[in-house]
């Protein structure tokens, strides 16, 4: 993973650079002192910036959203969580935040349900156009499609992250190198039909029908 941020900016945003990277490498238990190190200030700075290492931890959650959000408004493009957190890994400036967000997305918490909120809320608005302009077909639960294929894109980049990346901590190569291996199955899955049998999903749904409770058993 890269180290910290280049002198020229402001101590507080070193900081926050430098508490963003050593929170994804080692969890939200690091200390204060090892991020005070890798920033080249005090702890007592950081506590004169961000009060304690709980109000440090919810300016980083904050300036990962704020990045998230000046990612999307920018990027004429977007197309998903994944392409995401590649196009942010791919820009020095957003690295930090990017593995910040993977770690949060990884463990929980609030930052990590606003990230899947907002996405899911993008995604319901760009699907939903998507349908109307005819490039894809159309579903019975746009909101439920659309959350599930956050859930599947994060899930699917953390799972190779921790497990196949040769890098985990290098997030740049691991959005790129999860691309490069399923970004063509993944179009795949999303073009050409999976079962050949286009009655499967009809099937499906008389047999979730069926083996529904019914109100009287209820």
């Amino acid at each position: 993973m890269r180290t910290v941020p280049p002198l020229g900016l402001t101590a507080a945003s070193r900081i926050l650079n430098a508490a963003m990277l050593r929170f994804a490498k080692e969890g939200f238990g690091a200390g204060l002192r090892a991020i005070a190190a890798d920033a080249g200030v005090t702890a007592g700075l950081i506590t004169h910036h961000f009060g304690s290492k709980e109000g440090l931890r919810q300016a980083c959650d904050a300036e990962v959203l704020r990045l998230t959000v000046e990612v999307k408004t920018n990027s004429s493009a977007l197309g998903g969580p994944v392409d995401l957190l590649s196009q942010m890994a791919r820009t020095e400036q957003y690295v930090p935040a990017t593995a910040y967000a993977m770690r949060a997305l990884s463990d929980g918490g609030p930052l990590a349900k606003q990230l899947l909120d907002s996405f899911v809320a993008d995604a319901v608005e760009y699907m939903a156009q998507a349908v109307d302009d005819g490039y894809i077909s159309a579903t019975t639960d746009e909101e439920a499609r659309s959350r599930y294929l956050m859930y599947s894109g994060f899930g699917a980049l953390l799972l190779f992250a921790r497990y196949e990346a040769s890098d985990p901590t290098d997030i740049e190569a691991v959005t790129h190198e999860f691309m490069e291996r399923y970004g063509p199955v993944t179009a795949e899955l999303y073009t050409q039909p999976l079962f050949t049998d286009t009655q499967a999903f009809a099937a499906y749904l008389q047999a979730a029908s069926n083996s529904a409770p019914r109100k009287e058993d209820s």
